[in-house]
């Protein structure tokens, strides 16, 4: 880099007497020409002229120390920029020439076609024998929803009210239950389910105008993730959500209905109401359900704007709740209290 050094014996500023346009000693280039008419130039320490761009970039770059050497190979020289100034990186308390700062970067990334070929057979027959590339931080039991029991049945549809399913960055699909804090102990009964290590972070939303906690449990798994597409939990399903192979599954719908819905108890005012929020296709699926399964039931289906609520009422309310929180092993156990309540007056 030249060495910019103010001499108090010398004028740095442009002298208006010189109007030979000169090119700069560092660039080449002329000089460009300023407002008032005059070439925008200045002069190094040796007398040197510097046209006011080079002059502006020595100045903005970090000073390097004269007779550097680099850490690497302890050469004093190094490539130089288009500018004609030196190259080098900042490495710890020292410095690293260009060559030697490239060459650590692409370390692994820069093979030859032989060496890529030879690395990708010794990948493909290390996967063939079973072998687990690079070191796995959270673990669990991708085998959880191979067979269709009261349990993946259940958790299938909390993940199809309250889930969500996305691909990440490097293409595998991210699945993600997320519930309100009163419900974390909830979320530890999935935990559980999955036998996996990931931890339930907390998670803060606005809602309404209010910050709110809320607490998800994320994992990243390919075989559960098509699994569970194939049952219809897809990404952005809020308003296209259709659950396929569960539609007569009663702890599936038990699972919906805790996740995005509400049992209102008779008292004294109002009887007894149960509340379901969802898809056009969902809240249809679940009235063919309850109407399958409760003779005479009375099912309406309201628009909410660009969501789809489902009523039930007094008798089909309470044989509704009967159905699906009769003998069973699991449940959310706030909404279970509400239900053994309704279910006492049956």
């Amino acid at each position: 880099m030249t060495e910019l050094v103010k001499n108090p014996n010398r004028n740095y500023a442009d002298k208006p007497e010189d109007t030979e346009l000169t090119k700069c000693s560092i660039c080449g280039k002329l000089p460009y020409i300023e407002k008032m008419g005059r070439p925008h130039r200045r002069f190094d320490s040796s007398g040197n002229l510097i046209c006011g761009r080079c002059y502006g970039r020595a100045l903005w770059k970090k000073r390097i120390p004269i007779g550097v050497r680099c850490l690497r190979c302890g050469s004093h020289e190094t490539t130089l920029t288009k500018y004609g100034t030196p190259r080098w990186a900042k490495y710890g308390d020292g410095y690293l020439c260009w060559s030697c700062y490239t060459i650590k970067n692409n370390t692994g990334k820069i093979f030859s076609p032989e060496r890529k070929s030879n690395i990708s057979n010794g990948i493909r027959r290390a996967l063939d024998a079973g072998a687990v590339m690079g070191p796995k931080v959270h673990v669990m039991d991708e085998s959880v929803f191979d067979t269709i029991d009261e349990y993946s049945a259940y958790w299938g549809g909390w993940l199809i009210a309250d889930g969500c399913v996305y691909i990440g960055k490097r293409g595998n699909p991210r699945i993600e239950l997320t519930l309100s804090k009163k419900d974390r102990p909830h979320l530890v009964k999935f935990k559980n389910f999955l036998k996996c290590t990931n931890p339930i972070l907390p998670k803060i939303v606005t809602l309404n105008g209010k910050r709110i906690v809320q607490y998800s449990l994320r994992f990243s798994s390919k075989k559960i993730g098509g699994i569970l597409i194939r049952f219809g939990v897809t990404p952005r399903k809020s308003h296209t959500a259709k659950i396929i192979g569960l539609e007569n599954d009663r702890h599936f719908w038990r699972a919906v209905f805790e996740g995005d819905g509400y049992i209102k108890n008779r008292d004294g005012k109002d009887g007894d109401r149960v509340v379901v929020v969802g898809s056009y296709d969902l809240m249809h699926q679940f009235k063919d359900f309850i109407e399958r399964n409760i003779p005479g039931a009375d099912v309406t289906i309201k628009q909410d704007k660009k969501y789809f609520r489902l009523y039930v009422y007094s008798y089909t309310a309470r044989c509704l709740v009967e159905l699906l929180y009769s003998d069973i092993s699991i449940a959310l156990d706030r909404k279970l209290a509400k239900a053994e309540d309704m279910i006492s007056y049956i």
